[in-house]
C-alpha cells in the first residue's frame, strides 16, 4: 500500500463523513482556499506547521482524525517538502513550540464559544431578563404609581416638606398676639372616602383615612391639612363652611392652613405637579 500524505488523509475523512469543502470551512473558520491547499499538499501557500496543527485540532472536531497518525503525516511531509526545497529548518522547533500552540488553541476555543449565535442569545437573554427584574424592583411608571397603595402616603409627606421648606409669607409665621386662642374644626366626610394628613400646632404629623359619614374633630391655634380628595370632604368653623376650591393644588389634592384668613391663597410652592412623579 502506498504511503497516504496529510492532505490525503483529511480529504479522504472528509468524503467519508459526507463533507462539502465550504461546510468544513464554515464550522473550522479555516478559509475555504488554505482547506484545498491543505488538502492538496500545497506547502508553499500554507502558513508555518504550528498553524496547521492548529488546523488538524479544529478539523478533528467534525472530521473524527487521528490526531497522533495526523500529525505524524504532517511532520514527515512537511519535512520532505522542506528538502525538497533546500529549507530544512532545525528540526527541535516543532517541539518547542508544541506547548505555547496549544496553549493558544484552548483559549482560542474558551473564546469562541461566546459568539456562536446560540450561546450570544443565551447570555443576551439572560442580561435582559435580569436587568428588567431590577428595573421593576425599583421603578413605578406614572400608572403604576397613581394606583399604588402607598400613594396617599407618598403625596402626603411631599406635600409636607413643601410646607416646611418652602418660603412662607411673613404674614403666616407671624405668631397669634398672646393670649393663644384655640379654635375648633369639624372635618367631614360627606360623600366618599378621603385620606387626610394634619398637624396640630406643634404635634407630630398624623396621617388617616376618613370614611364617609365619619367625623374628625381637630382643636388648635393653627392647624396644617393635606386633603387627598377636596370633593368629598367639609370643613366647618363657628358654624361656618370653609371653602375648599381655592386651596386644591395641580395634583387634585387640597392644602389649607387653619384658621383661614381672608385674603389667603395657595402659595405657589405648594404645587405639586402630578405629571413629574
Amino acid at each position: 500500500m502506498s504511503k497516504i500524505t496529510i492532505g490525503q488523509y483529511i480529504k479522504q475523512k472528509r468524503v467519508e463523513k459526507d463533507i462539502a469543502l465550504s461546510f468544513a470551512s464554515e464550522k473550522t473558520k479555516i478559509h475555504h482556499r488554505l482547506l484545498e491547499d491543505f488538502e492538496n499538499d500545497n506547502f508553499s501557500k500554507l502558513p508555518n506547521p504550528i498553524y496547521l496543527k492548529g488546523f488538524i485540532n479544529q478539523l478533528s472536531k467534525i472530521l473524527d482524525l487521528d490526531n497522533e497518525l495526523a500529525l505524524k503525516l504532517l511532520e514527515a511531509d512537511y519535512q520532505s517538502y522542506l528538502v525538497q526545497n533546500n529549507t530544512l529548518p532545525d528540526t527541535t522547533l516543532l517541539q518547542a513550540d508544541n506547548k505555547s500552540l496549544n496553549d493558544i488553541l484552548e483559549f482560542f476555543n474558551c473564546f469562541t464559544f461566546l459568539f456562536t449565535w446560540k450561546h450570544f442569545i443565551w447570555i443576551t437573554s439572560a442580561g435582559i431578563f435580569i436587568f428588567a427584574i431590577i428595573f421593576a424592583g425599583t421603578e413605578l411608571t406614572k400608572s403604576d404609581f397613581t394606583k399604588n397603595r402607598y400613594y396617599g402616603a407618598i403625596m402626603s409627606k411631599k406635600l409636607f416638606q413643601n410646607m416646611v421648606t418652602s418660603t412662607i409669607p411673613q404674614a403666616k409665621i407671624i405668631p397669634p398676639p398672646a393670649p393663644v386662642i384655640l379654635q375648633k374644626f369639624s372635618i367631614k366626610s360627606i360623600n366618599n372616602e378621603s385620606w387626610i394628613s394634619y398637624q396640630t400646632d406643634k404635634i407630630p404629623i398624623k396621617r388617616l383615612t376618613l370614611v364617609k359619614d365619619k367625623e374628625l374633630l381637630l382643636e388648635g391655634s393653627q392647624i396644617k391639612l393635606v386633603i387627598g380628595r377636596p370633593e368629598a370632604i367639609q370643613i366647618i368653623s363657628n358654624g361656618q363652611e370653609i371653602n375648599l376650591k381655592p386651596f386644591i393644588t395641580l395634583s387634585g389634592t387640597a392644602v389649607v392652613v387653619l384658621p383661614v384668613q381672608a385674603q389667603d391663597t395657595v402659595p405657589s410652592t405648594y404645587v405639586v405637579d402630578n405629571k413629574n412623579n
